[in-house]
């Protein structure tokens, strides 16, 4: 499958030598867990997250193996922690949450998480943006 990544200048180096190893993904207000983000969006506008930052400065193209049970859609992300959730207010604060972060994500359709390492192998075409 063919995803995208963006990142700041000075993190490709590190990228293209140990591979894909961060990523902030906010479960709640409060905190979440590292693992890499992805998108199926190739488009440097739509990145709203970066809030003006540097991480839409750099486009690497990912091709992720068939079947790697490891790449997760952010909707089944969204929705295994919502099952952990037993209270009604839980659940729907943690619903407005995830409104919030599709929203400045442009969407939740085309986000995934990578539950591991993005192997730099996986790692084709880096564009200079």
């Amino acid at each position: 499958m063919t995803l995208y990544h963006f990142t700041s200048l000075r993190n490709l180096a590190s990228i293209k030598m140990y591979g894909i190893i961060k990523g902030d993904v906010p479960i709640t207000m409060m905190g979440g867990y590292n693992a890499p983000w992805l998108t199926s969006d190739s488009n440097p506008s739509s990145q709203g997250w970066t809030g003006g930052g540097d991480k839409d400065k750099v486009r690497l193209t990912i091709e992720i193996p068939d079947g790697d049970h490891n790449l997760w859609k952010w909707t089944d992300v969204m929705k295994e922690h919502l099952e952990t959730l037993v209270s009604k207010p839980e659940k729907e604060l943690a619903q407005k949450w995830f409104d919030i972060l599709n929203e400045t994500g442009g969407g939740q359709d085309n986000w995934y998480i990578y539950k591991g390492v993005v192997s730099p192998k996986w790692i084709g075409k880096v564009d200079f943006l």
